[in-house]
């Protein structure tokens, strides 16, 4: 279950909220859902007028063998420091790689002075603004399709949207930090604010 423009409407979220005109991400190379998103954010880039910048590193060598962990975030600070001078938002792809990491990324988003979104799985971490499914929406939808696959229909015969339903929350501490100050639109639409963080 899955909804494939999640990343395109979190996107356009933040810039119907902050009005960028160039926006950063880094991706691993070889993840189908991160080069899915690098096509998407190219062909929004064109739409909606923005520049789109992104640098990707691997987690393997050419062997196939997993990189050493000081390897993987050596490649994660430079790929940051290759976009996050250059661009005036950063969005945030779900990796697990980069949840474990994440005091790179805040640490170049500080520096850099970045508003942020991506994942509300993100937003103790460190980002901004955390864009999500509605949970519940979500969990009906599982629920529905498991009943419907478990009574013999095909799951390819399940159309794969969940809905266009997204939620936002606000991280004001570290939007304190980069010197964004949410409109009061904003905080009044925001499903949850957070004050509190892991950092």
């Amino acid at each position: 279950v899955e909804t494939p423009n999640f990343f395109g409407l979190g996107v356009k979220l933040l810039k119907d909220t902050y009005d960028f005109n160039s926006i950063g991400i880094v991706y691993l190379k070889g993840s189908p859902s991160h080069e899915a998103a690098i096509k998407q954010l190219s062909a929004l880039g064109k739409q909606l007028n923005f520049k789109f910048i992104y640098h990707g590193f691997k987690l393997r060598g050419a062997d196939g063998k997993p990189f050493a962990k000081e390897i993987i975030r050596n490649n994660l600070a430079k790929s940051l420091n290759e976009v996050c001078p250059n661009v005036d938002v950063f969005y945030v792809q779900t990796s697990n790689t980069f949840l474990k990491n994440f005091d790179l990324f805040r640490q170049a988003f500080t520096k850099n002075k970045l508003v942020t979104s991506g994942d509300t799985l993100y937003i103790n971490k460190g980002i901004v603004m955390g864009v999500g499914r509605d949970s519940k929406k979500f969990g009906e939808q599982c629920a529905f399709y498991a009943k419907k696959i478990l009574t013999g229909t095909n799951p390819s015969d399940l159309p794969m949207d969940v809905g266009k339903k997204l939620t936002l929350e606000l991280n004001l501490t570290t939007a304190k930090q980069v010197g964004y100050e949410p409109t009061m639109d904003l905080l009044g639409s925001a499903d949850k604010i957070v004050t509190d963080t892991d950092f």
